[in-house]
């Protein structure tokens, strides 16, 4: 699993059992990120919130009132606001 420095994403919430929801750095999705001894691991990647609560599980985290207060998908304003492609590569 990838390592993270601390300080290295956004956090939305944290918990005492040390895992953190994240926001990646492209804004596509959340990130589940769990401590072990003195690293930061990638746990799972959500861009729903029913994904996320599963993958916390009953946690305290799971309960935490800024995870609820998360929109039900993750906002698609990155998606709409990169250039698409218009046409295949040669």
């Amino acid at each position: 699993m990838a390592k993270m420095r601390e300080g290295s994403y956004p956090v939305v919430a944290s918990s005492a059992d040390v895992r953190v929801v994240a926001e990646c750095p492209a804004g596509l999705q959340w990130i589940i990120q769990y401590r072990y001894r003195d690293s930061w691991h990638n746990k799972g990647y959500c861009r729903t919130k029913s994904a996320l609560l599963r993958l916390l599980g009953p946690t305290a985290l799971a309960e935490d009132p800024a995870v609820l207060a998360l929109p039900d998908w993750f906002p698609e304003e990155a998606y709409r606001e990169r250039p698409q492609p218009t046409g295949r590569p040669n």
